[in-house]
């Protein structure tokens, strides 16, 4: 919506209306599309044709610093939510290697194995394999008593 007079403009004449009641007699609206982010910045003048400068400079300069800090946010905030996600995979890391090396001990197996018989019962319980380190704390709280009753059931035939 741009308009030089909204005194000789008639395409909204509810908008026109209000507007000049108001006392605005020239608007302009921006719109700016940048990196999926996409904004409007409108200016309203009280005097006839104010705003033809002031479009290309200074408010295109504002429009670009705006949409800069919404894209640095939106960065920001994926990488929060990263972070997020790595300290917990290194916090349930711990606990799955403990598990595993109790798995190797008692079953007598390579690390790799221990592992996918933890990831084995992880499905067999319908949990996420992002949740292993659940099953990975509930073998090492039971420091592997039945551990081979348990996962004998998984290393029958095909495993």
């Amino acid at each position: 919506m741009d308009t030089e007079d909204l005194l000789t403009e008639d395409r909204w004449p509810g908008y026109r209306a209000l507007a000049l009641e108001s006392g605005v007699r020239s608007c302009v609206t921006l719109p700016y599309r940048r990196s999926g982010i996409e904004a409007t910045v409108s200016l309203f003048g009280y005097r006839p044709g104010a705003l033809e400068r002031s479009v290309r400079g200074p408010v295109g300069m504002l429009v670009e610093e705006i949409t800069t800090g919404l894209l640095r946010d939106r960065r920001y905030r994926a990488a929060l939510a990263e972070v997020g996600q790595l300290e917990t995979a290194l916090r349930s890391r711990a606990v799955i290697d403990r598990a595993s090396g109790i798995g190797m001990h008692v079953l007598g197996c390579e690390a790799e194995q221990a592992f996918g018989l933890l990831r084995a019962i992880s499905q067999r319980t319908n949990r996420k394999l992002a949740e292993v380190a659940e099953v990975a704390e509930a073998v090492v709280r039971a420091k592997g008593r039945d551990l081979e009753s348990e996962l004998s059931t998984l290393t029958g035939p095909g495993h």
